[in-house]
């Protein structure tokens, strides 16, 4: 594991903003990759982003945008975006099939939680074109390639820790989660590299942490 926060101060829900801008962040989830540089068109939304950090959310103007990502002053190279007005969203910083970062645009738009229950999102953040099992709680969903559960994600008991379990062929690994607090919203970064995966947990206001799966005989 890398690190925790205190989650009760991270965990408070961001919404679509009502405001005529847009809100990104930017999450760096490429794994060994050099800190990045983002810019939105003339805008510097982030500086020497290291692996596991995230931005804030910042205003922007909606409409028709374009990224530039660079490296140690190398460019690598720029993704279009469209940002609708007043909504919420997550530039992610994954690992690209030739170990690049390449960038993804979400919208965070999670489903509400139900009492006592908190929200996953789970995300194949990168690194093998192969699909995961996945089960957590009474769910089993299919995580392909690219893919992820969708706003509606994956409702977890709050306020005790989880264990979550990937498959993917013969192999196999588990996860313990952190207790969540009831209503909370996060992503789970599932990165795929080398022969371990390993899940990102971002909360809206922080990256929670890191944490590396332990196989299961």
């Amino acid at each position: 594991m890398l690190r925790f926060f205190a989650l009760a101060a991270l965990l408070t829900s961001c919404g679509p903003d009502q405001a005529p801008s847009s809100r990104l962040r930017v999450v760096h989830a490429a794994r060994g990759t050099p800190r990045l540089d983002v810019r939105v068109d003339d805008e510097q939304v982030a500086r020497e982003l290291a692996f596991g950090d995230t931005t804030p959310f910042l205003p922007l103007a909606p409409g028709p945008r374009s990224a530039q990502v660079t490296a140690d002053g190398a460019s690598l190279g720029s993704t279009p975006l469209e940002l609708p007005r007043g909504q919420t969203l997550t530039l992610l910083m994954t690992s690209g099939e030739n170990g690049s970062p390449r960038a993804r645009l979400m919208t965070h738009d999670f489903a509400a939680s139900t009492e006592g229950t908190s929200r996953l999102r789970l995300v194949h953040a990168g690194g093998g074109t192969e699909p995961f099992a996945v089960e957590l709680g009474q769910a089993t969903v299919a995580l392909e390639a690219g893919g992820d559960t969708g706003h509606e994600g994956i409702s977890v008991e709050a306020n005790v820790p989880s264990s979550l379990r990937l498959t993917r062929g013969a192999a196999a690994w588990h996860f313990v989660l952190p207790a969540l607090p009831a209503q909370s919203e996060l992503l789970g970064l599932v990165l795929a590299e080398g022969e371990r995966p390993a899940l990102l947990l971002v909360a809206p206001s922080a990256v929670v942490g890191l944490i590396d799966a332990q196989r299961t005989p």
